[in-house]
């Protein structure tokens, strides 16, 4: 644990003298705190949206970090606003790209299909009038595409087949599948009857164009059992 401390703090500080960051973390200014750093977003005409687990901003609770989609176009004009080295009381983020560019990967790639994520800015609104989110049918489909291809048994939505249940961890801060429940009634998907589990959940978001190509599946499969399983890749 405390080697992979050291290797992180290596990374970052190379990264920062080089100029050029080698992962998706950054880091929002304690001192500025989220509204402030919001409101910079706003004035900067930022085109991006804040993912999720966004209701109670502008307030944070410690410890909790930001998921941020931003335009390729705009990766400059908000990595104005935060930094690579973390400081006391400074608030973690992770910034994501449309298309992965390097910096703003998620593992080598872009965080959602690039047609997908682009739809998720375009559809975006204004929450209090202070932060960019996802309107409601992309708020369900990019969480539900988080919940399945990013997290997989690790959602704890559980799987069609009960051999596979024996690997699905319900994790202890956000409840997914009761959540997806939520949102999915209050999306305009709520008229279609959906099964949330992991596999139904794939169905549909294939059927809606949102299921990641084959080559992105194996990818992801490296660090997501359940794809491995249920692509039959090695993981």
């Amino acid at each position: 644990m405390l080697l992979n401390k050291i290797k992180r703090y290596a990374r970052q500080r190379y990264a920062s003298h080089l100029g050029r960051p080698m992962t998706h973390r950054r880091y929002i200014d304690g001192r500025l705190g989220m509204m402030g750093f919001l409101d910079a977003l706003k004035k900067r005409e930022v085109d991006y949206v804040v993912l999720r687990w966004f209701d109670s901003l502008p307030v944070i609770e410690p410890g909790e970090d930001v998921d941020i989609l931003v335009a390729d176009e705009d990766v400059g004009k908000l990595s104005e606003c935060v930094s690579v080295n973390r400081r006391k009381r400074d608030i973690a983020c992770d910034l994501y790209s449309v298309s992965g560019l390097p910096g703003t990967s998620h593992h080598q790639g872009s965080y959602y299909p690039a047609a997908k994520a682009r739809q998720i800015l375009a559809n975006a609104i204004w929450m209090k009038g202070l932060v960019r989110v996802p309107a409601a049918d992309e708020h369900f489909l990019s969480l539900s595409y988080h919940a399945i291809y990013h997290k997989g048994y690790l959602s704890g939505i559980p799987s069609e087949f009960s051999e596979r249940n024996a690997q699905v961890r319900p994790p202890k801060d956000h409840d997914y599948r009761g959540i997806l429940e939520t949102l999915h009634g209050q999306s305009s998907y709520a008229a279609q009857e959906l099964d949330m589990t992991l596999e139904r959940l794939d169905a549909f978001l294939a059927g809606l164009g949102w299921r990641p190509d084959r080559d992105t599946l194996r990818r992801l499969a490296k660090r997501n059992r359940w794809i491995a399983d249920n692509y039959n890749f090695l993981g």
